[in-house]
């Protein structure tokens, strides 16, 4: 991949576009009827940079009019692994998540347009965020359910009354503030059930197998 892949997918239009292929191919007119907010001209910059770095490719060309006209395919999916973010710092995530939140401000942005006067409880919208205590395992049996049924949903077809939804569901482990520590005095950032002094869990090095709190937020809209 020739450019930093965060750098390639988290760029708002381009996550809109890849977002957008994963439904089905599509040409650069189908992507600029789609996507309002993206110019037409900037479109095909996007698509050359995902093209060349892997992520969308040609699925088929058809002759319209004398030409050729290309229809794009999504080629991976706009995930970024662990392996991705090794060597990121601090300052890296904080400008990369912040690229991620421009493009969920945008979509959100494209519901509250279409809908002047919406009903978040007839749309499932809303803002909510629920505290959660689970070990490593558990929320690792969590995440794999919410994908489970999203990859479901995912496979269905338009039809039967169904309609384009945008689904964001994050699940952070964080970790607890010293005072939430069992057995542990509020500032003291001792871990007594690691028993290994220090505790290091922000900083990635930890062994402690104690809960750890999450936090869970979904929305879902359109």
């Amino acid at each position: 991949m020739g450019s930093n892949k965060a750098d390639v997918i988290l760029h708002p239009a381009r996550l809109q576009i890849l977002m957008t292929l994963g439904e089905k191919p599509m040409t650069t007119q189908d992507l600029a009827d789609r996507l309002k907010g993206v110019p037409k001209s900037s479109i095909y910059r996007h698509i050359r940079v995902l093209l060349e770095n892997g992520m969308v490719a040609v699925a088929e060309t058809r002759p319209v009019k004398g030409t050729l006209e290309k229809f794009y395919r999504l080629e991976q999916a706009p995930v970024l692994s662990q392996a991705d973010l090794n060597g990121f710092t601090p300052e890296d995530h904080r400008r990369y998540f912040s690229m991620y939140l421009a493009s969920l401000l945008q979509d959100f942005s494209n519901y509250l347009e279409a809908s002047p006067s919406p009903d978040f409880q007839l749309d499932r919208t809303g803002y909510s965020e629920t505290s959660l205590h689970v070990s490593p395992a558990e929320l690792e049996r969590l995440l794999t359910s919410i994908r489970q049924v999203l990859s479901e949903a995912a496979r269905n077809t338009p039809a039967g009354g169904r309609r384009r939804r945008h689904s964001q569901d994050r699940c952070s482990a964080l970790a607890a503030g010293s005072a939430d520590r069992a057995g542990t005095g509020a500032g003291t950032g001792r871990c007594r059930q690691n028993r290994t002094g220090t505790c290091r869990w922000r900083r990635r090095r930890s062994r402690c197998r104690r809960r750890r709190r999450g936090r869970a937020r979904t929305a879902a809209y359109r």
